[in-house]
């Protein structure tokens, strides 16, 4: 990575070589997840995966340009959502606000994992009903 590094005046200035900026990098990194302790680790764990499957959604969606892609994605998106808002949970308190947005990233992306199938076997006559039903189920999540 140090080859990759264009150095500013400012570290120019300071007589800063590329590894002492790698090494002050590293060491911001292992403070904050030393402060944080196990949840950050835990919620770098539970996100990767999602994160990892979001873009291999995008790097697919711009090979192929298929419609229910763009439902595939806005899926994996409100998952992972979903994911970080409960992964939250055991840093903070969690406000009324977030376990509700939770719920309804959640039921949303239920919604947007099948219509993305239903995209994709082109079985339209059962959106409306589908949308119906996510609406439904995102608002009772909410109002829950």
């Amino acid at each position: 990575m140090r080859h990759r590094l264009v150095l500013s005046y400012e570290a120019l200035s300071d007589a800063l070589s590329p590894d002492q900026i790698i090494q002050r990098m590293n060491q911001a990194v292992l403070s904050t997840v030393r402060d944080l302790g196990g949840p950050a680790i835990e919620l770098l764990a539970d996100c990767s995966g999602v994160l990892i499957l979001l873009a291999a959604g995008f790097l697919v969606f711009r090979t192929f340009r298929e419609r229910y892609l763009l439902a595939w994605i806005l899926g994996w998106s409100f998952y992972l959502l979903y994911r970080v808002a409960t992964a939250s949970f055991s840093l903070i308190t969690p406000p009324g606000w977030l376990i509700a947005v939770s719920q309804g990233a959640y039921a949303g992306a239920i919604a947007l994992f099948v219509a993305a199938i239903l995209l994709y076997t082109r079985t339209l006559k059962y959106f409306m009903p589908l949308a119906v039903a996510g609406v439904a189920a995102t608002s009772l999540a909410v109002a829950r």
